[in-house]
This record gives structure tokens, C-alpha cells and sequence, in this order.
């Protein structure tokens, strides 16, 4: 399997130590342009673009230019907002390689860890439909704090500082083979809660499980995963 690291610019110079392709966060496109970060200058790797407000076909241009002067290999597309993408996916797809959500007839499914609720392999069969070889799922679960019994598996997500002092507080977790992460009972203001979150272990898992449903690739955040997730996941994907 394929495993990128997301990184913003101000990461990337660390997280290429790794060896790993990046997943660039230096793209978005907003009020109908294209943006790039003015601290961005690399090369290689893929696009990882968010959109608000929908995006025009005109833009696949301006896309595939920037792709090619920067020798990306593709392009990981996220609605930042639930807006549709679908035909400018199609139209950049028919050029350059596409993940964007359960896919299409020119591009391939991007399974977002959005969609990892109840059962994580049940999950990703369902978001990589029938062409699961040409996935790539989104292992940036992070931490999630959940007010029980959260049916609609609406959440808060936390920071790692956040997270693990409610861990200390927690003194116990236990890990969900179901979800593929762990989870811990804790209390904020005195009110249960659930906190869900990822391990070393839970990530390789997850990669495992990703890999038995014929997954082509995943994304992990860097900035959410220290060296002993990184280095699981790394050992769990080439295997």
C-alpha cells in the first residue's frame, strides 16, 4: 500500500524525513480560485485540495497547470463545506489521477475519516464502492470527544494536548476492533463523554483492514501522528 504524508509547508521539511510522498496542504480553492501558500516551494508528491463554494470546470486548467510545473502526482479533493464536486472531479479526473469521495467514471474514491462510523471495514466498503483498487482513504481520525449516544455521530474534535489530559484524567482505554481506534470513558464538566482516538496499534489496524478490502493508498496527517504511530504505519503498509 501507498501511505502519504499530509503536511502543510511549515511541516514539510520535517515530515519528508520519513521518505514518504507528501499529501501537499498548501491548496484550496476559494470564491472560485485557485490559492497556493505563499511559504509554498516543492516539488512532487500530490495536491491535497479543499474547496469552498463549489469549483467550475474552468478551474481544472489552472489545476492541471500547477500539477504539472510541480510534478504532482494527483490530486486528493475535499468539499471543506459539503459542496458538490462531482463534475469538476470528472473533468480534472479525465487528465490527472482524482480522489474525491465514492468516485466516479474518471476518478477514484477518497474515503474520508468522516465516514468511519460503526464498523471501520463496513465503512470503507461502502465509501470505495466497486473500485476499491483505486482508493484512498484519509487515516486522520484525530481526537474525537462524543456526547453519548450520539446516533448522528456528530462530534467535537479535540487537540492532542486536550485529548490527553482527559486521558490522564480517564486512566483507562481500551481498543474497539469494530471501530479499528480506541476509546476511553471521561467526563468534561462533569457530564460522560466518549473520546475516540487513535495508537500505534489502532493505525495499523486500520491499514491492515484497508489493505484486506484492496485498498490502493492512505493519508496520514502529520501533525496529528507522532514517530511511533508514523513508524507503525510505515512498517503496516509495506508488509
Amino acid at each position: 500500500m501507498r501511505l502519504y504524508l499530509a503536511a502543510s509547508p511549515s511541516e514539510l521539511q520535517e515530515a519528508l524525513k520519513w521518505g514518504l510522498p507528501a499529501a501537499h496542504l498548501a491548496y484550496r480553492i476559494s470564491g472560485g480560485v485557485l490559492l497556493r501558500d505563499a511559504a509554498f516551494d516543492a516539488a512532487g508528491g500530490v495536491m491535497a485540495l479543499r474547496v469552498s463554494g463549489g469549483a467550475s470546470t474552468d478551474l481544472v486548467g489552472d489545476v492541471l497547470r500547477e500539477c504539472r510545473v510541480r510534478s504532482f502526482g494527483g490530486v486528493l479533493l475535499e468539499s471543506a463545506d459539503g459542496s458538490p464536486l462531482s463534475p469538476f472531479a470528472e473533468a480534472l479526473g479525465a487528465e490527472i489521477p482524482v480522489r474525491y469521495g465514492r468516485g466516479g467514471r474518471s476518478y477514484g474514491a477518497f474515503i474520508s475519516a468522516e465516514a468511519y462510523k460503526g464498523s471501520f471495514a463496513g465503512a470503507v466498503r461502502e465509501s470505495a464502492g466497486v473500485r476499491p483498487y483505486r482508493a484512498t482513504a484519509d487515516l486522520s481520525v484525530g481526537y474525537r470527544l462524543y456526547s453519548p449516544p450520539c446516533p448522528d455521530g456528530r462530534h467535537e474534535r479535540l487537540t492532542r494536548p486536550e485529548a490527553e489530559r482527559l486521558l490522564g484524567q480517564a486512566g483507562r482505554s481500551f481498543f474497539s476492533e469494530e471501530l479499528c481506534a480506541n476509546y476511553a470513558a471521561v467526563s468534561v464538566g462533569g457530564r460522560p463523554r466518549f473520546l475516540l482516538f487513535d495508537t500505534p496499534a489502532s493505525v495499523s489496524a486500520k491499514i491492515r483492514a484497508l489493505k484486506a478490502a484492496g485498498v490502493e493508498s492512505a493519508v496520514l496527517l502529520y501533525s496529528e501522528n507522532g514517530p511511533d504511530t508514523l513508524r507503525a504505519a510505515v512498517a503496516a503498509a509495506g508488509k
